[in-house]
Formats: structure tokens, C-alpha cells, sequence
């Protein structure tokens, strides 16, 4: 049901700039490897989880709204980074800026490229549960 809703969603992807697609795509790639290599990934609940786990995403992935205070779960880190991946809507880039502060205090690199390339995309893709469409969209065009 999860998927089936979300390729009928894709109507009209065919118009974004491939370049911008080959840079989110790069970006989750990206993402992937780090996760693979033990680097966490914040996101905000449990949508954006799944959403990654349907793209191929695995490893640690920390949700800022099922673990309760922001602050302790930052601090709770003990990883050398961890990638920041936040929804692309305002609050979204609040939580983002707030967890950077947050890690850098707690002596955490943030790693936040990922984000600004997938956020580059634009209004279509709001949320990181969104993301999923990037994947319906290369399969439309194969």
C-alpha cells in the first residue's frame, strides 16, 4: 500500500533538471556509504526511517521525535560524525541548524552536504520520506 500510494505520486517528475536528480541521487549514495561505515543518520520519525530503509539505507538511523529531547539525544552520539538529514520544510531546516550547533558542542562533525544538495531539489520534495520518488522517477525513465 506504502509504495503503490507513492508511485501514483510520481505523475509529473519528468520535468525536474536531471542534473539536480543525478546530485540527490549522489547525495543518497553518499548517505549509504557513510551509514555503512558506521557514521548515524538523524532524521525526524519513523516515515523518513522507512523511507530510507525502502532506498537501501541501513545502519544506525537516530529519529529525533521517537527518542524524546533533542539535546540528550545529540549528546548521546558517540560516533566521530553523523549525518544530518532533516526534513527540507522550515521546521525541518530549524531542527537541521539545531542539531549542527548541538553536535559541534558535543564535539560531533556534522555532516550536512548531503542535506543542502537534497534540499536543492526543491518544493516536490518536502520531506525525506519523499525521497522514495527519486527512485520511481529513474525507474519511469528507464
Amino acid at each position: 500500500m506504502y509504495r503503490k500510494r507513492h508511485l501514483d505520486r510520481t505523475a509529473g517528475l519528468s520535468d525536474l533538471d536531471p542534473e539536480a536528480v543525478k546530485r540527490a541521487l549522489d547525495s543518497l549514495e553518499e548517505i549509504r556509504k557513510l551509514s555503512m561505515s558506521g557514521t548515524p543518520i538523524i532524521v525526524e520519525g519513523k516515515k523518513d526511517r522507512e523511507a530510507l530503509l525502502e532506498l537501501g539505507i541501513r545502519g544506525e538511523i537516530i529519529e529525533l521525535k521517537r527518542r524524546g529531547r533533542i539535546v540528550s539525544i545529540i549528546e548521546g552520539i558517540k560516533s566521530r560524525q553523523a549525518v544530518v538529514l532533516t526534513d527540507f520544510d522550515r521546521r525541518g531546516e530549524e531542527l537541521a541548524d539545531m542539531c549542527v550547533k548541538l553536535l559541534q558542542r558535543s564535539g560531533v562533525r556534522p555532516v550536512f552536504e548531503p542535506y543542502r544538495k537534497l534540499h536543492a531539489l526543491g518544493k516536490r520534495f518536502k520531506g525525506v520520506e519523499n525521497l522514495v520518488k527519486l527512485r520511481a522517477l529513474l525507474e519511469m525513465r528507464r
